[in-house]
Order: structure tokens, then sequence, then C-alpha cells
């Protein structure tokens, strides 16, 4: 055995450490520091003669010369602090030995198991002071980051003081209830259409006399309907109280219309809508036309048909608008501008022309409320508040609805200058969120900004994966000098290598080079990168790693401009390169079987992938583990990590410590490599993602989406009064879905579009569904998955799925399976199950809504560690408590990752 130096040199793979103690207690206690200091979860102590042995279960790179140890590095079955030759030791062997270079000499000293210690023996707890703690208090609910404007008019014109009179708001309520079929008497509705049918009949000299005397001449339209009114009220029988009250206010309305005094008319005047609702409450409303014997009265010149509801419906209406125009116009004549606009938003409900009118009248703040509260398009709704000139809240909108390029295009035209600022804004918050590629092709026409871009672009690179992959060819497409050799390098090495973790970042260089316009293709950059893509398309195409396609070759030649290129590939044979991959997972007849064997390292609680095709892991108290897409560790915090919440761009995690009656969040990193403190949260169910910047958590009748970038507990959107408890939250990009709980048998689903939180259904859930089953999961298309038992009493539990209040066909398993555990997503139901003997299975059944199409792939577990499962976007990821980590596409089936800690 012969060594080539003393000591190791320089920055190394490192698998331990040796350490001397000196003389004295002193330097003991020291050395035992020393100890604790280096020592991380599965490392291993060894008390050796004169020396200690620190063993880390996984090599850390160290430099040699700033360490005040001596290095361990691992040759097969032999830990040495000297470099040794190699080829001298059988590789991948257990750990036996250590050499160690003392006072000239190489020793050699064992490993055994005997000689372990437990570096706890070092911490003296006798030396602590106890202390009685006190708890800090309960853990208030988030904020809300934005007061969102109350959606009545009237409330928003507060201020011109055009609060409701007493009458108005009686009429009103008395409107709701003949919509709601509550009235028992005569309504609005009915009242109105007998008044106005008499102002469309005969009049003047025409009219014959009456008993009360002679005809009375035709006065203005205002003086007809008042008059009407009166007269139907006297000679009717309808005593009831409220419909009295409802004509004796609207003949009011129209009296001081009449006499010009606007403010008052305006307090009672009741909105168009709500008039046109009530005549439109249903098939069997009467038409109230006026019988025969009431002539005399003028109502109506001839008896109404059963169209003629209709018509009375459609002039009123008129006639009424006809009123509130003239009167939006005598106040803009007098310059009351808030009265004016409130004409159009509350009466005449023209939501966009009020909005305008404010606009132009310099009412900014005003108009931003109103768009608001009257939930106009979301980018009207954020130009308002910057003409208010409230960034802040405007900024805050269009991160709740995701927005930025409708309100560009708006600012565009009317206000450039504004539109490149807010451009740089809305960019940098997808900066923050980890969307770099979003963030740089947004503010990349911003050239006095284009340094900081640039950095964007140096830290997606240093992430890895898909997106740095874009923003690479991106960049070289831009035709930038800085970097532009550092990253054409890099584009350069990725298309080159044959490694397997960069298959999906070689393929998305591809694609993207191959989209280069005519424009980019100048680029020599570029062309040489493309030539090289074609090499890298080949190689992927022959291995099966990507299906044959000849557009895309074709358009890559084109962008690579090498005419001998060209005709090299038109000469190859692409019939082995042609082949597909093989058969779509989905669509599989026979299924495909893998077996998840025993590991060998320590519990995974939680696991979440990277962009770069790594992965992060939570371990519990101990701690947060990076590993690369081959399994190995390549960093590590020391927080606690029970549960993981991915972002959607696979660069951003929240690492979530669950107490006995609180969330700790803690926010991770990934171009930092860093995890900082974030909140404390009470919430019962949380999103197992997130896009970047919000996080939907639920406690209570409460529901929230957080502000993860503000490091208080904000929320920048809520609802705090749903019917009843969340017991289910689905949360996909593009969709919420909840499952509101209001009553033990009393379930409704609410569904979200995101991110813009428009409610798009809230359908009841059948109670004698519910009733029947035990819910286990709920897919982002609300399908609930439940247990039910055999109506026959026999005790045996089968597994359907809900839709609605349909349900689908029972799951074929064995009827000795015990169903233990089920996910449900898109178009992918997963169950595990157990058997009497103690055999597990996960099995993965392609569905469709409430159908379950059949078995696509089957999981065989080995050993009795629990084991977990959990869905991401195109993969099902299995791991468990003795550290064994399977992931599978989704595609074909094909096995990613398999490994163990």
């Amino acid at each position: 055995m012969k060594a080539k130096k003393l000591l190791h040199q320089g920055v190394l793979d490192c698998q331990g450490l040796l350490l001397e103690p000196g003389s004295g207690n002193a330097n003991l206690d020291g050395l035992k520091r020393q100890i604790l200091e280096n020592w991380i979860p599965g490392a291993f102590l060894y008390e050796l003669d004169g020396c200690w042995a620190l063993v880390w279960p996984q090599p850390r790179e160290l430099n040699c010369q700033q360490i005040s140890a001596y290095a361990l590095v691992r040759y097969g079955d032999t830990l040495s602090t000297t470099p040794l030759q190699e080829g001298q030791f059988t590789a991948n062997a257990p750990l036996q030995w250590l050499l160690r270079q003392h006072a000239g000499d190489l020793a050699r000293l064992s490993l055994h198991k005997e000689k372990l210690r437990a570096p706890s023996e070092f911490i003296a707890i006798n030396r602590y002071r106890v202390l009685t703690v006190e708890p800090l208090g309960e853990i208030n609910p988030p904020e809300v980051a934005i007061q969102h404007v109350d959606s009545n008019v009237r409330q928003v014109f507060k201020g011109a003081g055009l609060q409701a009179s007493q009458a108005q708001q009686e009429t009103l309520e008395a409107l709701k209830q003949s919509q709601s079929g509550a009235s028992s008497g005569p309504t609005l509705s009915g009242l109105v259409r007998a008044a106005l049918s008499g102002l469309f009949g005969q009049s003047g000299g025409n009219r014959p006399a009456t008993a009360s005397g002679p005809s009375r001449p035709s006065g203005s339209p205002w003086s007809r309907m008042r008059d009407a009114v009166s007269m139907y009220l006297m000679t009717t029988r309808m005593g009831a109280f409220l419909g009295r009250k409802q004509a004796q206010h609207l003949h009011k309305m129209m009296e001081l219309f009449e006499q010009g005094l606007l403010e008052e008319a305006l307090k009672n005047a009741i909105p168009l809508q709500d008039i046109r609702d009530a005549f439109e409450r249903g098939p069997g409303r009467p038409a109230f036309g006026a019988p025969d014997s009431r002539q005399s009265l003028s109502l109506s010149t001839q008896r109404q048909n059963s169209g003629g509801s209709v018509y009375v419906q459609d002039e009123s209406m008129s006639l009424l608008e006809r009123t509130y125009e003239q009167a939006f116009k005598r106040l803009d004549a007098a310059g009351k501008v808030e009265e004016a606009a409130f004409v159009l938003a509350d009466l005449l409900r023209k939501y966009e022309r009020a909005v305008d009118y404010l606009e132009k009248h310099g009412r900014f703040k005003l108009a931003a409320e109103l768009a608001e509260g009257q939930q106009l398009f979301p980018a009207r709704v954020v130009r308002q508040w910057l003409l208010a000139g409230d960034i802040e809240r405007a900024i805050a909108i269009v991160r709740q609805t995701g927005c930025h390029k409708n309100v560009l295009d708006l600012l565009q035209r009317h206000a450039p200058e504004e539109a490149d600022r807010m451009r740089w804004e809305f960019a940098s918050l997808q900066a923050a969120e980890g969307d770099f590629h979003a963030a740089v092709t947004l503010a990349w026409p911003l050239e006095d900004k284009r340094a900081e871009v640039i950095d964007w672009i140096s830290k997606a690179v240093s992430e890895g994966g898909d997106n740095a992959a874009k923003l690479l060819v991106y960049y070289l497409k831009s035709g930038h000098p800085a970097n532009a050799q550092t990253y054409l390098t890099e584009v350069l090495r990725i298309l080159s290598t044959d490694q397997a973790e960069y298959v999906n970042v070689r393929y998305t260089l591809i694609q993207e080079l191959s989209t280069s316009s005519g424009a980019d293709a100048k680029q020599e950059a570029v062309r040489l990168a493309a030539r090289t893509a074609v090499r890298a398309l080949l190689n992927e195409l022959s291995a099966g790693h990507a299906q044959y396609d000849k557009r895309l070759l074709q358009r890559l030649l084109g962008v690579a401009a090498d005419p001998l290129l060209s005709h090299e590939i038109t000469a190859l044979s692409l019939g082995a390169a042609g082949r597909s991959q093989g058969e779509a997972l989905y669509t599989r007849v026979q299924p495909l079987e893998y077996g998840l064997t025993k590991g060998a390292g320590a519990a995974i609680l939680d696991i979440c992938p990277l962009h770069n095709g790594g992965f992060l892991i939570a371990r519990g108290d101990a701690g947060l583990f990076m590993h690369n897409a081959l399994g190995q560790c390549i960093h590590s915090w020391s927080v606690g990590a029970r549960a993981l919440v991915g972002s959607d761009h696979g660069n951003r995690a929240l690492v979530l410590d669950r107490n006995e009656s609180f969330i700790k969040a803690q926010y991770f990193d990934l171009a930092g490599r860093s995890v900082r403190r974030w909140l404390e949260l009470k919430a019962d169910r949380i999103a197992d993602s997130f896009d970047g910047g919000q996080w939907i958590a639920a406690e209570g009748v409460s529901l929230w989406s957080l502000d993860v970038l503000n490091p208080q507990r904000t929320a920048l959107w809520s609802i705090s009064d749903l019917p009843g408890q969340v017991v289910a939250l689905n949360r996909t990009p593009r969709s919420l879905t909840l499952l509101v709980q209001s009553s033990e048998d009393a379930f409704e689903l609410w569904r979200y579009r995101l991110p813009h939180f428009f409610l798009r259904a809230r359908d009841p859930i059948s109670k004698t569904m519910i009733r029947q089953c035990r819910p286990l999961a709920m897919g982002s298309d609300g399908v609930i998955a439940g247990i039910f038992k055999d109506p026959r009493d026999t005790g045996v539990e089968y597994l359907s799925l809900i839709e609605g209040d349909h349900r689908g066909d029972p799951l074929a398993l064995p009827p000795t399976d015990k169903i233990a555990h089920v996910l449900l997503e898109d178009d992918w139901l997963a169950v595990a199950t157990q058997s009497p003997g103690g055999g597990r299975k996960f099995r993965l059944y392609a569905r469709q809504g409430r159908l379950i199409r059949q078995l696509c792939l089957s999981i065989n577990v080995e050993g009795f560690a629990p084991v977990r499962a959990k869905f991401f976007p195109g993969r099902l990821a299995l791991y468990s408590d003795d550290g064994k980590v399977m992931v599978i596409e989704l595609a074909e089936g094909r096995l990613v990752a398999d490994w163990s800690l």
C-alpha cells in the first residue's frame, strides 16, 4: 500500500474528520465541542487509539487547509488521512478500516461497532438551568392587505351624501321579497304593472266620461303616472299595507323628479334593474291587466292579453330610463359630478360609463372604488387605482388577479411612461416569486434596467433546469455581449453531455433553439448552438429519450444554416431514431409492474421536486436536505421540516413544521440555497402547492390567500364567512376546489378560477351520497373518492368516485385487500392496499371523471416501513420511513428515480 503524499491537500470530497485531543481536560472538552459542531444526522463517531473519527453518511466538500482536523477520504472499505493510489480497494465495500498517518508511520485501525460512541454523552444536561416559560398568546389570523371596496354603489357614493331614504330602503326590501315570493300581498311588480298600463291608453278628449266627472286633460308622463298610481290605490280593494306603501313611494319619487328636486328624488329612486328583476319573477306571475269595469279610471283602454305585461314592462322601463337619463344631464350641467355619476351607476347600472365619467372629471379615487366594487375587468380596476395614485393597491390587485399583461396593454395606449414604470414593478414581482423567465421577457425592453435583468438570468442559470435552459437561449438570441461567451459555453456543455439527469434540459434547449426566427439566426452564437443541438437531438432520438419529429429537426437545420450538416442528416437513415418512445401509460392494456424495495436510510416525511431535477427531502427534526437527481445529498439545513409545499416554478418551497396548535412556515429559495423564517399560522387545511407569491390556507369558516413575499401574516384575498368548515382543499395553478361542510351531512363544492379567484360554481353535494360513504380524497375537478359499505350488510367495503349527485362503479379489488390510502389527480387514481398476509401494493388507475378506466401501474412494496405517495405535475412519487425514494413519470411510466438515502 503506497501513499502519494503525507496528508490530503486542496478541496476534496471528504467522508469525515479525524480529531486528536491534546493533553488536559480543557483540550478534551474542546474536541467534544468540535465533534458536536460538525455532527449531522446519520453520522457515526468512533473512539480509536488516541484519536476520534467522525464519519458522515455522505461526502462533503471541504478545503483541507481551512479545517482544524485531518480530512478523511474514502477508498472502498477504508478511510484515510493520506492520499492513496486508485485501484487498491474494492469499490462500494462497507467501511472497515481507517488509515492514519502519525509520526511518520501509517497505522491501520479497525472501525468495529464496539468502538462506536454516542455524542449525546458529551452534552452535560446538568449544566443547563431550567427556565419556566409562558405561552406567547394566541396566533392572530392573517390581516387582509387590501380592504376591498363595498359592492353597494350607495356606500361608494356615501361621501356625496346620497344615502337612501327610509322609504327607499323599505321598498327595496319589499322588492327582494317579491323576487323570492315571500310577499303575501300585492307587490311593487303588480302595482307598477297595473298603474303603468294606463299611461299607454287613449288620452285627452278621446277618453269617455266617467261617473266621477269629465275626463282630465293629459299632462306630463310623470303626472299621468302619479295620478294613475293614486287612482289605482283608491279604487282597488287590495288593502295590504306593504303594497300601498310601495306605490306611495313610487308616487313620491316621480313627483320629486317632476318638481326638479333631484337630490331628494335620487335618495328615493329605485334602480332600474331592481324593478326589471321584479317583473321577471317567474312564468306564473299575473299579467295584472285592467278589467273592463275600470275603463272609466283611464288605467287602460282595453284588456291586456297574455303578452300585455311584457309590453307594459318594456314601456315602463323605457319611461324610467328616460327619467334617469334626463336627471343625469341636468346634474351634469349643474356641475354635480358625484350625483350625476351616481345616476349612471346606481339607477341605470351603467358602471363602465360611470367610471369613464368620473375619470373625465378627475374623480380618480371614486372611479377606482366604483370599478373595484362592481368587479369590472381587472386591468381596468388596476388602471383606475394607478390614476388615483395608489400604486401599492394596484400592484396588490395585479398579484391577486394575474392581469399584468392586460394592464400593460391598457397603459401603453394611454400612458406609455407609466407603462414602463409598471412593467418594471411587475417584472420585479415575478422575479421575487421565482418566475425568472417571465420576469426577464417582460423587463428586457427596459434598457436602463438591463443590468438587473441580466442578474436574474444569472440566478436562473445557477438554479439549472428548464427555466435556465429557456433563458440561456433567450439571451443568446438577444445578442447582448455581456456573459454571452459564458452562457454559450454552458449551452454547448449541456447539449454535448450524455448524462441522464440532463435529458429534459437538453430537450428544452433543442425546442427553444428550433423556434428561433430569421433575425435570431443571424446571431453566430445561436447558429453554433443549433448545430450542436442537431447532433444532440439525433443522440436523444437514437437513445429513445424523445419521439422523432421531422419538423423539429428541419427547423433546427434551418437555424443552424450549415449546408454540409443538412446534407449529412439527409443521408442518414433515421429509422432507429424515428421509433416511438413506447406505449402511453394512460392507455395501457397490460399494466406496468415495479417493486419498491426496502431502504436502509432515515425516515422521509415529505418530498418536493425541484425544476433542476433534484429533490427537497423533509426529515422532521433531523432537518431539510437537498438531493440531486441521482440521490446524492448536496446541501442540508438544520430546520424542522415535516411537510413541504412546492412552488409552480420548482425553485421555491415552503418548509412546514406543525406543532400542537399551529404551523411554522419557512421559505426556501433554490437560487440562494437559503431558508428564512416566515410566519406561524393556525390552519385546518392548506394547499400543497403555491405560485411563488401566494399560498392558500383555511381555518374554520375563513379562507386566505397569504402573501408569501411579505414577512408579516397578510392576505391578498380572503373570505371570512364560509357557510361551514373546509374539509378538503385542492389547488392547481388554474383552479381552487373546496369541499365545505356546513352541518353533519350538508356539503357544498366551491370552485374558483385562479389566479383571479373567480367563483365559477357552488354546488351542493347529495346528502344521501355523503351519508353512505367515508370521503378519502378530492381531485381538482371536484370528484370525491369515498369508501362505501356493502348494502347487504356483509361488512365488505369498496371504493367509488362521486361526481355531483352521481356515483361511479365500484373499484374492482381483491376482496381481501384493505384500502389504506387514496390519491386523486386530474386523470389518475392511486390506491394503496394491504392484504391480510402483510403484502402491500400501490395501484395506479386511469380515470375520467367518476369513471375508472383501467389499471395502468402496479407497485409491490417490500418491508414494513410506512410508505407515502404524492402526485406532482406529470409524476408520481413514493417515499418511505426507511429512506427509499421512487419517482415515476406519468407519460409512459418510466422510472425517473429509484434510490435510498
